[in-house]
């Protein structure tokens, strides 16, 4: 296992120790948990326009609410 250091300020550090409280769990945890978050959030956001931009087929809003006499 790896170990990763970072500073925070001093006042960053009581939010994520009081937010860590809140969730009854470490301040380690709330870290990791929030780092690996973030990068799945790219990693899904970049999936998500890599799939999009195959997409040959795409309707306006117009011709979806005609499709369904809206």
């Amino acid at each position: 296992m790896s170990t990763i250091s970072f500073r925070v300020e001093d006042f960053d550090n009581k939010h994520i120790r009081d937010f860590a409280k809140l969730e009854h769990t470490s301040v380690l945890d709330v870290r990791r948990n929030l780092i690996i978050e973030k990068i799945e959030d790219e990693c899904d956001r970049e999936n998500f326009d890599r799939v999009l931009a195959r997409l040959e087929i795409r309707h306006s809003l117009d011709d979806v609410k005609k499709e369904l006499n809206l």
